[in-house]
């Protein structure tokens, strides 16, 4: 079934606030289509200007997350947004913590 209103592409553009940004290393911005990691951006300080667009199908689901290490080297990715070509995009955070291996640890739908 094809979808003739739905969008060709997922968009992001604005100033993202990551608090507490200096307790944290390697932070990123992850953008993955169909649970598949399609690209990153590096985030060096707490505001950070994005302007990104994806090209997805139809059927096709984008996340958003933001991702870094703490001082113990756990890894806590936060679930920033959710949107597939049929619909315009669902807010739910939630935030997964990871041992340094990738092995879920903990994990809190807020």
């Amino acid at each position: 079934m094809s979808c003739s209103f739905c969008p060709k592409s997922f968009t992001t553009e604005g100033v993202y606030y990551v608090g507490l940004i200096e307790e944290f290393s390697d932070v990123k911005m992850i953008f993955s289509v169909n649970d598949k990691v399609v690209d990153s951006i590096q985030i060096n300080t707490a505001e950070t200007r994005i302007d990104k667009e994806i090209a997805i199908e139809s059927g096709d689901k984008v996340d958003v997350y933001v991702e870094g290490t703490d001082k113990y080297g756990y890894i806590h990715r936060f679930h920033s947004r959710s949107q597939s070509s049929e619909d315009t995009g669902t807010v739910y955070p939630y935030e997964i913590i990871m041992d340094s291996e990738g092995n879920v640890l903990f994990d809190n739908f807020m």
